[in-house]
């Protein structure tokens, strides 16, 4: 059965945690905000309040995962600078455990809720060491205690700005349990660190997994562990930036020894390791930093636009304070404009059919092209089958199976995030030609040059999946889990069981992809036009209150125009790191 896919917009909060450059972003908007209520618009007002509360600091989620011994648990253990995570082959991890800033240690586990009792999950509080415990495979083999996620919070420098790392159950490639889950949640995570040991170079099903992940997820980070035990290690680097450069995966390599090094009154991350301490630089600079300047970005664009909508006000008074003829004529202008913008809010506007129609279409049309590759796909399995079947060979059918999987997958995904681009900038294309009608009617705002180029083009915003919302896989698909040589499993059996897999992962990424992209795009179009129907308004009853002023007042009133335009003139939006 198909899970259909559950579109959140978590934002998700770190209350203890702290950014100079978000603190100095809300500075920014604050003055915006003053400006805003001195005019009385209310609405723009709580505008300001949403962005500033979007500027706090919230989880930067980072996937850590990897294959079973390769010391995933050690190298977020050092990064934070505590024993966080389970550690060796008795505390393997079997339950994914996030670990984020806290004042204090603490902890929680999140249980999986009883069959039919719907999907949400309440947290439960435990002793920080039992959650350790209770997500190893000593006190909890195979998760049969049915745990989606322990969370726990430590006072790390590493993580004081956001950064949550998530140290995942082991995997061997993207198609067994519990890689689809964790690819699940990858699309709206940060980054993804791929741990392996400094032993050999990369396997074909860690390749395979990342090809999958990198088409999910922007940053792709691989670890090398082992630079103290394993003296070719400098041989293994060179050899794996090869092959991810061979499979078109864009990841910087990183070699590292986390050793343990803390007392059980913690340590200084991420410890002396020379390639540690380069990894969490690369983690603050070009991945808490940068999604942080993005989101400053996003800010700083919303508050532009507030402030164009209070130019575009002062501008309209200022046009005609000074020739009281051109107030009525203004004024019936701005009042058709007005019902124009308010039109333009609505269902029945040209770019929301537009938006409905391409929508419906690109659905269609991508899952006619998915269903062609899923049939080419169960055709090559056929023949890997009986390949197999004739000259021996299992191994061999698997691994390329999962390549083709995996390449599959990332194509889909490319075609997809082409799909939604083009379906954005044909829908906005429509609103700036509306919107420009609408503007170019007005006559009164020159210097507002935001109004006739609204930024509404730019990719949809996933936001982060916590696991903690995301059910665990079925226990059905044991076949997928079962070893290759297992000879009570048929290699097509086998084989047909990875493509359901494959197929769900897709469908599911594909559809929660165009919901978020039809939600954004209707939402930010939408609030352009409702900005510009009470901006509209505003100013139509602005002129009005001017037509009935005394010279004095008038010339009051110009001044604090002036005194008004000047501010806003001034306000800087280029914030630094």
């Amino acid at each position: 059965m198909r899970r259909e896919p559950e579109v959140t917009d978590a934002r998700l909060i770190v209350p203890t945690a702290f950014s100079p450059a978000l603190a100095g972003s809300r500075e920014v908007v604050a003055l915006v905000r003053r400006l805003a209520d001195a005019q009385d618009r209310d609405d723009l007002v709580a505008e300001l309040d949403a962005v500033a509360r979007d500027l706090s600091v919230e989880v930067v989620p980072v996937l850590v995962v990897g294959g079973a011994g390769q010391g995933k648990s050690s190298v977020v253990n050092a990064l934070v600078g505590a024993p966080v995570s389970p550690v060796s082959a008795h505390y393997a991890t079997s339950v994914p455990v996030e670990i984020g800033h806290g004042t204090a240690y603490s902890a929680q586990v999140v249980a999986e809720p009883p069959p039919g009792r719907g999907a949400a999950a309440e947290p439960r509080p435990v002793a920080f060491g039992d959650a350790s415990a209770l997500a190893s495979q000593e006190f909890n083999p195979g998760n049969e205690r049915r745990f989606r996620v322990a969370a726990v919070k430590a006072p790390s420098s590493t993580l004081a700005r956001g950064l949550t790392l998530i140290d995942s159950p082991p995997i061997a490639d993207a198609w067994s349990d519990p890689a689809p889950r964790l690819l699940r949640s990858a699309a709206g995570a940060a980054a993804i660190i791929l741990v392996s040991s400094a032993a050999a170079e990369l396997a074909a099903g860690e390749l395979d997994f990342l090809r999958v992940a990198g088409s999910l997820c922007s940053r792709i980070i691989v670890v090398v562990n082992g630079t103290n035990r394993f003296p070719e290690w400098a041989r293994v680097v060179e050899h794996n930036e090869l092959l991810l450069e061979q499979r078109g995966i864009s990841a910087p390599v990183f070699a590292v020894d986390p050793s343990p090094y803390w007392s059980e009154h913690g340590g200084v991350p991420p410890g002396p390791n020379r390639g540690m301490q380069e990894l969490a630089t690369y983690l603050e600079g070009s991945v808490v930093l940068d999604t942080e300047q993005q989101r400053i970005s996003r800010a700083l664009t919303e508050t532009f636009w507030v402030a164009d909508r209070l130019k575009m006000r002062l501008s309209a008074e200022r046009a005609v304070i000074d020739n009281v003829a051109r107030i009525d004529d203004a004024r019936q202008r701005l009042r058709v404009a007005a019902q124009d913008a308010h039109d333009l809010c609505g269902p029945d506007a040209r770019w929301h059919k537009l938006l409905d129609s391409r929508l419906a279409r690109l659905r269609d049309d991508l899952d006619t092209d998915l269903d062609a590759d899923l049939l080419r796909l169960r055709s090559v399995a056929g023949e890997l089958a009986r390949e197999a079947h004739h000259v021996g060979g299992w191994d061999a059918a698997f691994t390329q199976l999962h390549r083709e999987l995996a390449e599959a997958f990332a194509y889909r995904q490319r075609v997809l995030r082409l799909s939604i681009r083009a379906c954005s900038r044909e829908v906005t294309e429509q609103f700036h030609h509306d919107w420009s009608e609408i503007i170019s009617a007005t006559e009164i705002s020159p210097e507002a040059h935001a109004l006739v180029t609204p930024r509404l083009n730019r990719a949809a915003l996933s936001g982060p999946r916590p696991l903690a919302d995301l059910p665990l896989d079925p226990a059905s698909d044991t076949l997928v889990r079962r070893r290759v040589d297992d000879p009570h499993v048929e290699v097509p059996t086998a084989l047909a069981a990875w493509l359901d897999v494959a197929e769900n992962l897709i469908r599911f990424e594909m559809q929660s992809a165009l919901t978020r992209a039809g939600r954004d795009i209707t939402s930010r179009c939408g609030a352009r036009s409702l900005e510009l129907h009470r901006s509209l308004v505003e100013v139509v009853t602005s002129l009005s209150v001017i037509g009935q002023l005394d010279p004095d007042a008038v010339t009051q009133r110009r001044r604090l125009l002036a005194s008004d335009l000047e501010q806003l003139h001034t306000v800087d939006f280029s914030v630094g790191p």
